[in-house]
């Protein structure tokens, strides 16, 4: 056995600066978790993780999923925690574009828009000589519209 050398395959890679430390597949971002998530928990093949992950190659899936398995109980434990974070930030609504419940505020009806602009001062308005808040909802919409179109023609 003295005439046996051990090949290492450098493919994945630990930094403290990138993902918390997380073992990640070398010259990428791509945690060694993530594809052990997508084959071992969501059922993905090889085949489907390279079309999810196009950036990868094979030998790179392949390194991911012998360190995952070598070592399994870590990486496991890791995928729980964070499960176990994401669940906890998002019962509190962290990270949500509107907190758990619904909207802050719920749509208004055609009638309370109506009642509202009655309520303002032709000088909150934009164009007072516009009495009609259906017409002056309009007028706003235009404005705008006009205001964004060097936008959308790539003008800008």
């Amino acid at each position: 056995m003295s005439d046996v050398t051990i090949l290492s395959i450098d493919m994945i890679v630990s930094n403290p600066k990138i993902r918390d430390g997380r073992p990640i597949i070398a010259e990428t971002t791509m945690r060694v978790q993530d594809i052990a998530i997508g084959f071992a928990y969501k059922g993905y093949s090889v085949d489907e993780l390279i079309m999810h992950y196009p950036h990868l190659n094979y030998a790179q899936i392949h390194a991911a999923l012998a360190y995952y398995y070598a070592h399994k109980d870590e990486i496991d434990r890791q995928i729980e925690e964070d499960d176990t974070f994401y669940q906890q930030a998002k019962a509190q609504g962290l990270g949500q574009r509107h907190p758990p419940g619904g909207r802050v505020t719920t749509p208004k009806t055609g009638a309370e828009i109506a009642a509202m602009l009655d309520e303002m001062e032709p000088s909150e308005m934009v164009d007072p000589e516009i009495t009609d808040p259906v017409e002056w909802i309009k007028a706003q919409r235009r404005k705008e519209a006009d205001r964004l179109k060097p936008f959308w023609d790539g003008e800008v």
